[in-house]
């Protein structure tokens, strides 16, 4: 706990052990909760009582099903700006983090991104139909919500933004553009 200084306001762990309510022992900033990840009472009752948090870190059981559930469940309550990390990623639980990011995770992937398609992947690259590949278009959800989605080794942290995003663009900058073909090298390619 001393690593965060006067910065820690309140730090919430949810355990299946009871044991584990010995850390409250250390500051009067912490609280133990005793329940199941997957158990979605128990985040309606966090929810209520804990609206939001700077960062939540899923590091509890580490099977796909309980790493889903908590993805679903917990997402929402990432304050704008904060951050939603999932680590010890290994290959027996890598099919929740692919499920999570390709959007084969369901109705609960949805239901933590506000209802919407929970691809992040898919959406976080996605432009409006009609509107182009490049450069100018309103934000799906993702696009406006996630800052980015880092994967590293046995972990990923997503991100969300601090105020959500408008619009997409990426204007041309300067007067003077290179050339992609050489008018002389195309005009010797012809002979």
């Amino acid at each position: 706990l001393t690593q965060f200084g006067d910065n820690l306001e309140r730090l919430v762990g949810i355990d299946v052990n009871p044991q584990t309510r010995a850390w409250m022992a250390l500051s009067p900033k912490v609280s133990v909760l005793i329940g199941s990840q997957s158990n979605p009472e128990l985040w309606r009752n966090i929810s209520s009582k804990y609206p939001q948090f700077d960062i939540i870190l899923d590091d509890g059981s580490h099977r796909v099903h309980d790493i889903m559930a908590t993805f679903s469940a917990a997402f929402s309550l990432v304050r704008p700006g904060g951050v939603y990390m999932i680590e010890d990623i290994t290959q027996e639980n890598a099919q929740a983090i692919h499920n999570i990011l390709h959007g084969t995770a369901g109705a609960k992937g949805a239901s933590a991104l506000g209802g919407h398609n929970q691809n992040l992947m898919g959406m976080i690259h996605q432009h409006p139909p009609g509107t182009g590949a490049c450069c100018y278009h309103r934000t799906n959800w993702v696009q406006a919500h996630i800052e980015y989605i880092a994967i590293y080794p046995m972990i990923v942290a997503i991100r969300k933004r601090a105020k959500p995003l408008d619009r997409l663009e990426a204007p041309k900058h300067g007067t003077q553009w290179i050339p992609y073909i050489d008018k002389s090298s195309q005009a010797n390619s012809n002979k």
